[in-house]
């Protein structure tokens, strides 16, 4: 239950002060009317109350008293209380002594006496509406105040957090050109040792001694790769890799993408076509990481497409993203347009270049799509199972891709094969 507001009449006329709180009780019977017959017992009773948890909404003075004015008294109250609202009632205060308790005092309201009911019941009502309202005020603002607070010990975690993170990612940086070097360095030992041994350099070898050490630089050659796709990563999502970009004559990064899985696609007897269509020539891009990209998805394309598959790399252009967006046809995806969207250059001064590496293959279920593109995540299935791999390849070909202001999107049904789609803006 909530505690009552008090009201506090003080007046040296005994008299006077009773015939004031009989009106007040009888017209809020809902508050406590107090009496005090100084200002000195009116501080004292006022403490009283504040200290055992009441509220004292309002004090009514008046200002001809013995040993403390009703000025002094009021400017005393308001100085240890400024909470409290205050209202002289007199008929002898002069113009001077009202001043003084309106600018040091903060005064709400002066009634003349002999005072008018109606004028005392309706200055009371505002006067308690207002002490409820700078209440609630006062209690929005403690704690916007402890908010603000716990916003700068958020900050300051923060801020603290943030110089870790960068003493953190700085270690991770030197670790990782660390374990490059200190990674590499032996398996390049290893290689070319086993090369030197297959070439028979040191001496002649028997077929069961060359199956042997085939299969050391085969399972050499793996983990190295292996171990340049982790580290390679690593900086792709630490922003330490750069594109270098230049004209990149598209028939030639396609030709020589294409060499890098010859080999694999002949055993299988697998037949890989390109198609470009004659107005793509020349566009803008860093070569190596493009071919880095084509490679990957061939090379894919090949290892879950049968024997005698088919795998085709079509490479196109489209206008620019304003007209695809009205038409009927568009392909892109929500995620790509979003991505676009932040740089406003791509969209009205570029077109679209596609590469589309599309296979006859195992195909890809539905509910497995989505994370095909997130790192070391591998999809799990009987066929999917029998070929290597640490699922980190698709997660590099999308952060490259993604450098390139570009996006990547996947087509596919299980038993039907697979379309992987490459858009790159360039400049017309």
């Amino acid at each position: 239950m909530t505690n009552k507001l008090t009201i506090i009449c003080v007046d040296d006329e005994r008299n006077v002060l009773l015939m004031l709180r009989n009106q007040l009780m009888h017209f809020f019977s809902d508050c406590k009317i107090e009496i005090a017959e100084s200002g000195d017992e009116a501080l004292e009773v006022i403490e009283e109350i504040l200290s055992n948890g009441g509220d004292v909404a309002l004090v009514i003075a008046d200002q001809i008293m013995p040993k403390m004015k009703g000025d002094e008294f009021l400017i005393e109250l308001h100085h240890r209380y400024p909470q409290i609202l205050k209202v002289m009632l007199t008929g002898q205060a002069n113009v001077e002594d009202i001043g003084n308790v309106v600018n040091r005092g903060n005064l709400y309201r002066f009634i003349s006496k002999p005072w008018d009911e109606t004028d005392l019941r309706l200055t009371v009502v505002e006067a308690l509406r207002r002490f409820e309202q700078d209440k609630q005020l006062a209690k929005h603002q403690l704690a916007l105040e402890q908010n603000n607070l716990e916003l700068i010990e958020l900050n300051a975690n923060l801020e603290r957090a943030y110089v870790e993170l960068k003493s953190v990612s700085k270690l991770k940086d030197e670790f990782l050109a660390m374990m490059s070097h200190e990674l590499r360095t032996p398996f390049n030992s290893i290689l070319g040792v086993s090369e030197c041994l297959l070439e028979e350099i040191y001496g002649q070898i028997n077929p069961r001694q060359k199956e042997a050490i085939s299969i050391i630089e085969s399972s050499g050659n793996h983990l190295l790769k292996l171990i340049n796709d982790i580290l390679y990563f690593s900086k792709l999502t630490t922003d330490l890799v750069k594109l270098d970009i230049e004209s990149v004559a598209i028939a030639d990064l396609c030709n020589s993408s294409l060499e890098f899985v010859k080999q694999q696609s002949l055993k299988k007897k697998i037949q890989i076509t390109i198609n470009i269509s004659p107005e793509v020539e020349v566009f803008k891009a860093d070569p190596l990481r493009m071919r880095q990209v084509l490679v990957e998805l061939l090379n894919n394309a090949v290892k879950f497409t049968p024997i005698g598959g088919k795998v085709s790399l079509n490479v196109k252009t489209a206008p620019p993203l304003g007209e695809l967006v009205t038409s009927s046809n568009v392909a892109k995806t929500s995620d790509s347009l979003n991505q676009i969207a932040d740089n406003q250059e791509v969209l009205n001064t570029h077109s679209w270049i596609y590469f589309e590496v599309t296979d006859t293959g195992l195909g890809i279920a539905p509910s497995d799509q989505n994370s095909l593109f997130q790192p070391f995540i591998q999809i799990d299935s009987g066929l999917s199972r029998s070929y290597e791999g640490i699922g980190i390849g698709l997660a590099i070909v999308k952060k490259i891709v993604e450098l390139h202001r570009g996006d990547i999107e996947l087509s596919s049904q299980i038993g039907r094969g697979s379309c992987f789609t490459v858009s790159i803006p360039f400049r017309n």
